[in-house]
């Protein structure tokens, strides 16, 4: 039941704009100026495609708590990850910048769940930090492995809490079931990598996905 409930809460807002603009697209078609319909038209591809993207988490998610998740492991470009996952395109409600990328930095990874995990982090930063800055996603390699660091300009989280947040089924501010975090860390220990939070030296919070390199 609480997955039921988890997926109708975050299905429930792109559901509402998509049969919100298909109803005035229907009613008054005529009477809207193309460049109207085109801006309609792109708001329902991309809340279907956030749609599509909280479904995977909630099949992930059943898979993670079965103990029977596949993973594909392979060497990944670095650079693939940090634009698939900060792909401007998306529903994004504010900006996402990523940092610059060392040219042949390399993973062990796989590359679909890498991007889900990244896109679980960015997702979680804009929804619990304020409107205006944008969310940062950059990288640093050292001793053998590589942080993706998602920073955002939030209240920042006590240190006697950052575990807890992981857990499933955590209840955000907004009292909104979560899982996004808990689906971050448990596809991160999948690949034999981790996902930590911290302080950002900006303030807000910085998490950590860390994975191994790959040669």
């Amino acid at each position: 039941m609480a997955l039921v409930n988890t997926l109708g809460h975050d299905l429930r807002s792109p559901l509402t704009a998509v049969r919100g603009a298909a109803t005035l697209l229907l009613q008054a078609l005529d009477e809207i100026p193309p460049e109207k319909v085109r801006d309609l038209l792109g708001m329902i591809d991309r809340r279907v495609i956030e749609m599509s993207d909280r479904i995977e988490d909630i099949i992930a998610v059943c898979h993670l708590d079965a103990g029977d998740l596949s993973v594909y492991m392979e060497p990944v470009e670095v650079g693939v990850i940090v634009r698939r996952a900060s792909d401007p395109d998306r529903a994004w409600t504010r900006p996402v910048e990523a940092g610059a990328v060392p040219a042949g930095l390399v993973v062990e990874a796989d590359l679909e769940r890498s991007v889900q995990v990244l896109r679980a982090l960015i997702s979680n930063a804009i929804r619990y930090s304020p409107a205006g800055p944008p969310v940062r996603l950059d990288v640093q390699a050292a001793d053998g492995a590589v942080d993706f660091q998602v920073s955002d300009g939030g209240p920042g989280i006590e240190p006697e809490l950052r575990d807890h947040i992981f857990e499933r089924l955590t209840h955000g501010e907004d009292g909104g079931p979560g899982l996004g975090l808990y689906l971050a860390r448990g596809l991160a220990h999948a690949m034999g990598g981790e996902v930590a939070v911290d302080g950002s030296s900006a303030g807000g919070s910085r998490f950590s996905f860390r994975l191994r390199q790959s040669g």
